[in-house]
């Protein structure tokens, strides 16, 4: 048995690599990212147990050249493996010195677990896995007698495996009553229109025939703005009626008219196309694997949550910048179109669900020009040009496998820009420094002064 043993486990080691590899080239190639999340664990989980066996049997197997020889062999019906190679090694090859930077940083920690007789129950493995990344191989190394479960792996990614999520209707009475008439959907430039009040609910919510007003969601706040004299606070859709939340009553059977707060709506739009636009910049400027994580827009500022495998560097968040305000230049046109689910999909693929798949039978694409298409429910401009300008304020990483780029556009970029530029002063000011460009070198001065002082303080001290 022992002598089966070395011959075979080697061969299916070989084989496992050579699917996971397999199966990490065409994940890659669609979008997605190794990670502690989601689908994104397995990938990782895959990818790490390969580089496992490469070190335990003392290969030299890059698997980045692997998964080369998967993209050419499967070329005639993936060409666009081949396509992505590039991006995809690179994304390997991160992956691979996180993994060895893990397993020396680790060894020691388990080396004193092993030397403290702690029990390696199943549990403990999976934690140990999840939380260090220490596989059960690399504890084995140390304690040769450690029973690894076979289907250890698959119990780990079962931690990550999410159980759907049930939208609970609103408890509101809404039987009887028909669907809401979009108005926004018809013509994105109604601000005022007439309607009739079929329903007050709880004395605070107005169910009308039909309205302008954008409901919240897909990421985009909700319209501000009156019906009647009264202020609108919220606005929701539940179902397909649209509820709007008001101060006051109205009475059903009245017609009313409904004020749309324009300057709220154009920035709430220039955000969303801007989210839009700064995707697509991010996809040209790090990588075809750049998917939509989530997004939020608002009246005070926007972000988009990007799958991306590490924090932007100073240099890619200025590129992504510069791209989307040429975007913004080029004046593209932003198309609207609604079509039967089916044939959205074979008309633009099935990267228009950036923000998910839309559950309906007919999806509303918008385009921006050829260079990018998005099922979106949401508002847009009619023309890039008319996002003005794009300020990209803020980027981080917010968890493995996704950076959050937080920006303004329009006028909100203007103010930003001019609040910017008189802190810069203030600061010129404050330091005596006449050339602004001066600044950081006075300013790295003074810090090495201070830790000069701070160090003759402990002295003094001693």
């Amino acid at each position: 048995v022992d002598i089966l043993n070395k011959k075979v486990k080697p061969m299916q080691a070989l084989y496992a690599i050579c699917d996971h590899t397999k199966a990490l080239t065409m994940a890659i190639s669609d979008g997605m990212l190794p990670s502690n999340t989601g689908g994104g664990y397995n990938l990782r989980v895959i990818l790490r147990r390969a580089l496992g066996f490469i070190d335990d049997y003392h290969w030299n197997i890059d698997l980045g050249d692997v998964c080369e020889m998967h993209a050419k062999h499967l070329k005639p019906i993936i060409p666009e493996l081949e396509q992505n190679i590039d991006w995809i090694k690179k994304i390997i090859e991160v992956e691979r010195k996180r993994f060895h930077e893990t397993k020396l940083r680790t060894k020691n920690i388990v080396k004193r677990m092993v030397e403290q007789e702690e029990q390696f129950t199943e549990q403990k493995m999976i934690e140990m896995y999840d939380s260090k990344g220490i596989t059960p191989e690399l504890i084995q190394d140390f304690k040769p007698d450690l029973n690894i479960p076979e289907d250890f792996y698959t119990k780990v990614t079962e931690r990550y495996e999410k159980p759907e999520k049930k939208i609970e209707r609103q408890n509101m009475d809404l039987e009887g009553l028909p669907a809401t008439k979009l108005l926004y959907r018809e013509n994105e430039k109604i601000l005022e229109f007439k309607a009739k009040v079929l329903k007050m609910i709880d004395d605070k919510w107005v169910i009308l025939d039909q309205t302008a007003f954008y409901p919240e969601g897909g990421g985009q706040k909700a319209d501000l703005g009156f019906i009647g004299s009264s202020p609108l606070s919220d606005v929701q859709k539940v179902g397909d009626i649209v509820m709007h939340r008001i101060m006051g009553e109205l009475e059903p059977g009245k017609e009313v008219e409904g004020r749309i707060n324009s300057y709220n709506r154009k920035i709430l739009t220039q955000h969303h196309t801007g989210t839009h636009v700064i995707n697509t910049a991010c996809r040209e400027i790090l990588g075809p694997w750049v998917w939509q994580h989530s997004a939020r827009k608002t009246s005070k500022k926007a972000r988009l949550d990007i799958t991306h495998y590490d924090s932007l560097t100073d240099q890619e968040e200025e590129k992504i910048e510069e791209k989307a305000n040429e975007i913004i230049r080029k004046g593209y046109p932003v198309i609207k179109e609604s079509l039967p689910r089916e044939e959205a999909e074979k008309k633009y693929g099935f990267r228009i669900y950036q923000g998910g798949v839309v559950p309906e039978s007919t999806v509303r694409v918008i385009s921006i020009d050829k260079i990018d298409h998005e099922a979106c429910g949401g508002t847009h401009v009619d023309n890039t040009k008319e996002i003005e300008n794009i300020l990209i304020t803020k980027t981080k990483r917010v968890q493995d496998g996704v950076v959050r780029i937080e920006f303004v556009a329009g006028d909100l970029a203007i103010k930003q820009l001019k609040e910017s530029e008189k802190l810069l002063k203030e600061s010129c000011k404050v330091l005596g420094v006449k050339d602004e460009n001066k600044l950081p070198e006075k300013v790295e001065e003074l810090f090495n002064e201070w830790k000069e002082m701070r160090k003759q303080v402990k002295t003094l001290r001693k």
